[in-house]
């Protein structure tokens, strides 16, 4: 991934992805290629922007051929989707609110059923924004408003589908199980009827004909979802409703009309508790909201590609707030195993002092400074792999890599490398992240800013490597006591 920004940085024009690795092979920015380079790039390159979406620092022009974001700002290049894979949005008039009158209403952030007060106001039409939708991914000052809709049928179950996939066969997970149909409240859903009677129930039924061919029946309003946890949710604003399918609805029910709803299922509660891992954040707040949970439930949910691990090391990666520390930690002390931490290993190559409870930007620009040339990368894989060689004789444990690059090059120096993705829901990452800041009050967009740093920005892209995948849904006695058995299955020790 650094090779190909460091190409387009250099050549500043769109490039076929063929001619990206021959130019990284020339300019000796890449050592091992692989097989089938090519592919290889290509898979990666479209993973990034697939899972990054507007964050991704690459963009497609055309099929095969990439560029970088930033240079969208010029007017002279667009962006490259396909008519399969998203809506055209180019001519879309969407309904939006301001940010401030959010913050009239005491922000929150999740899932909220109280909401007669900030529902009045946003029916009042003066208190709307209508843009083009385009225009609106670019303004942070607002929120576009969007539909959410649970399909019931007449035994109880939800509908259920899954938004596509991570792209590798060999990956654990096979993709985002979503709960929630709809999408923007658009101009033509404003009716005199007000904007729950009339605008955004308009959009509810119109987004689940266009998703499904089904009629809705008994629409019944559940609440709404703030969330400002991502750039992504930060620009959205969801009213969560529930339908009822039709009576003939059934599992053998195929009307899908868009290429992003696949596998159509409808799920019972204890079986969407048990899938409650697989589900995107949103489905995952009205879950816990709405559908009781099992008392057999196990928040904390690990899979490992393999019975059994050997004895070398074990790399612990996750996002900001998932508890990878914690983990990495717990493993080394209930184990008696050494751990390498690449906060130290950073610390050590960049002089800068350890952040500690304090916001963490200064040392996430260092870092970012750091492994955004090869031979920073370098310094910090050989950094890791020499307080690795010291305790060859047992299984080390390496707390935190922030990008694929380095992770490649621990790969090659130890070929049998374990590495284990930590997963969180981002309300409990919150928390978590709340929780290390010692009394500090944390808020969202620190936490959202800290998250979506550059230096990040490759962390989800080790979810389709890893060897092992936890998902940590509870609490901390929950993820000691599972991470305990797990390791122990594996006969490490």
């Amino acid at each position: 991934m650094l090779a190909a920004e460091q190409v387009l940085k250099k050549h500043q024009t769109p490039i076929l992805v063929g001619d990206i690795v021959q130019l990284a092979m020339d300019n000796q920015l890449l050592k091992s290629v692989g097989k089938t380079p090519i592919n290889t790039m290509r898979a990666r390159l479209s993973e990034h922007i697939r899972r990054q979406k507007g964050n991704s620092i690459f963009i497609r022009t055309k099929a095969n051929k990439f560029g970088l974001r930033e240079w969208l700002s010029r007017g002279e290049i667009n962006e490259y989707v396909g008519k399969m894979f998203e809506k055209n949005t180019s001519d879309e008039i969407v309904v939006c609110i301001r940010q401030e009158l959010v913050d009239r209403h005491k922000r929150f952030f999740g899932f909220k059923k109280n909401y007669g007060p900030i529902l009045q106001e946003i029916s009042q039409y003066n208190n709307l924004v209508i843009v083009p939708r385009d225009d609106a991914k670019q303004r942070v000052d607002i929120k576009q408003l969007v539909s959410y809709v649970l399909l019931k049928d007449k035994k109880g179950r939800l509908l259920s589908f899954v938004r596509g996939n991570y792209g590798q066969k060999e990956s654990l997970l096979k993709g985002v199980l979503c709960l929630g149909f709809g999408g923007h409240v658009n101009q033509k859903d404003l009716d005199l009827f007000g904007l729950l009677d009339g605008g955004i129930t308009n959009c509810a039924i119109r987004e689940v004909s266009e998703e499904i061919h089904i009629k809705l029946n008994q629409l019944r309003f559940l609440g709404i979802i703030n969330d400002d946890s991502s750039p992504l949710g930060l620009n959205h604003f969801a009213f969560v409703f529930e339908a009822r399918l039709p009576d003939n609805f059934s599992d053998d029910h195929r009307l899908s009309r868009e290429m992003s709803i696949n596998k159509l299922s409808l799920l019972t509660n204890s079986q969407i508790w048990n899938r409650f891992h697989e589900l995107e954040f949103w489905s995952q707040l009205v879950v816990k909201y709405h559908l009781d949970r099992p008392k057999k439930y196990d928040p904390v949910f690990i899979k490992t590609k393999y019975k059994k691990f050997n004895r070398s090391p074990l790399l612990v990666v996750g996002e900001i707030g998932s508890g990878k520390s914690e983990v990495a930690k717990q493993l080394a002390e209930k184990n008696g195993l050494p751990l390498v931490s690449t906060r130290d290993c950073v610390k050590a190559l960049t002089g800068i002092r350890d952040f500690r409870t304090n916001k963490r930007d200064k040392f996430q620009d260092k870092s970012s400074e750091l492994i955004s040339s090869p031979e920073g990368v370098e310094a910090l894989a050989r950094k890791i792999a020499e307080h690795v060689t010291m305790h060859d004789s047992k299984c080390v444990i390496i707390d935190g890599v922030r990008n694929i690059e380095t992770y490649n090059i621990l790969k090659q120096t130890f070929p049998n490398l374990n590495l284990l993705y930590i997963d969180v829901p981002r309300d409990t990452a919150y928390r978590l992240f709340s929780l290390r800041s010692a009394g500090r009050k944390v808020s969202i967009d620190e936490f959202r800013d800290a998250r979506h740093h550059d230096v990040e920005r490759e962390i989800t892209l080790f979810k389709t490597r890893a060897d092992a995948y936890l998902f940590n849904g509870g609490t901390l006695l929950d993820l000691n006591k599972a991470i305990n058995k797990w390791w122990h299955e594996r006969n490490f020790a």
